[in-house]
């Protein structure tokens, strides 16, 4: 999936808003549920919504969130 102009300006307007919040009000706000099969080096990988079908996968070690993923048409599966 490539990154549009479009998603560029998403993404940073949620690194803007997220950067002024603790941990606890991002993942209340934009947590979504994770497959618990998702990991990474076998770590979680936790799943937030940029937008309605953008997200970013992050997995968060020693205390430090890195983004390992962008997911700008997340589509849903059931």
């Amino acid at each position: 999936n490539e990154m549009t102009v479009r998603d560029n300006r998403k993404f940073q307007k949620f690194l803007d808003i997220v950067s002024q919040l603790s941990v606890n009000e991002v993942d209340k706000q934009y947590s979504r549920v994770s497959d618990s099969t998702d990991l990474y080096n076998g770590l979680q990988v936790r799943h937030y919504e940029v937008s309605d079908k953008f997200r970013i996968h992050v997995v968060l070690e020693n205390g430090v969130y890195y983004i390992i993923r962008l997911d700008p048409n997340h589509k849903f599966h059931n």
